[in-house]
């Protein structure tokens, strides 16, 4: 029992070491081929509805992607969005009100620096800001929409451009192959020699022809690869697509 503990410690930090991490035995000890064909394998968690927790904080199914600032107990500054709102600018007038409201806080420091106006004025400034990064913040499903569009849009143009590459490749190695298989058709032409005399020519007709069967074999030969090698070439043009 102590042993099989210590393995199981083992195998734990092991698991926690790891940039990633392996996946729970429960799922491959108990999801196997065997167990599927039976059905004996555990039903899939029920659908979670309302809340639960994730990382210590608590979530809710029904939130919305950009939760609002009143559910953050922050006060909004821009107005209620309507048919006519623009993001450009109320982010606008949030800057200059930042602008304005800093160049403020530069006289409240110069005048009174331990005043309780100069920490007002730091949380006017501080909320300006969340206000600034929460209309910013609307902009990310839109942003992440885009880069999923931008992204799957040079897969694409990747995709037709390796085709049309493969294509290219294609039609050249049929080019060889034709070539090849024309080269291999063609007779060779006969060696002349006008230099030959008549003395050699006189020893060669006196000398036995006995090389005569060989050579008829080896053309017989010839001609059976030949034939082989175009059927192989034939075979592979028609293959290609």
């Amino acid at each position: 029992m102590a042993t099989a503990n210590g393995n199981a410690a083992a195998a734990g930090a092991e698991d926690a070491q790891l940039s990633f991490p392996l996946p729970p035995t429960f799922y491959f000890k108990q999801y196997t081929n065997e167990n599927m064909k039976a059905g004996t394998v555990p039903k899939p968690p029920p659908v979670i509805d309302g809340e639960y927790s994730m990382f210590g904080h608590t979530q809710k199914t029904d939130d919305e992607i950009i939760q609002p600032l009143e559910s953050q107990g922050l006060k909004r500054l821009y107005a209620v969005k309507s048919k006519k709102f623009d993001h450009i600018v109320e982010m606008k007038k949030l800057n200059h009100s930042i602008l304005v409201n800093y160049m403020e806080l530069l006289d409240i420091m110069i005048d009174a620096p331990g005043s309780e106006e100069r920490v007002k004025k730091i949380e006017e400034i501080k909320l300006m800001f969340i206000n600034l990064h929460h209309l910013i913040n609307e902009f990310r499903p839109h942003q992440a929409r885009e880069t999923l569009r931008i992204m799957l849009h040079r897969q694409k143009l990747q995709r037709v451009e390796t085709t049309e590459r493969l294509r290219e490749n294609i039609e050249k190695a049929r080019t060889i192959l034709k070539n090849s298989l024309t080269n291999l058709n063609t007779p060779s032409a006969p060696s002349t020699s006008g230099n030959t005399s008549k003395e050699q020519q006189e020893v060669s007709e006196t000398k036995p022809n006995l090389s005569d069967n060989k050579k008829v074999i080896s053309t017989e030969h010839q001609d059976t690869l030949a034939s082989l090698q175009h059927k192989i070439m034939a075979d592979i043009l028609d293959g290609i697509p």
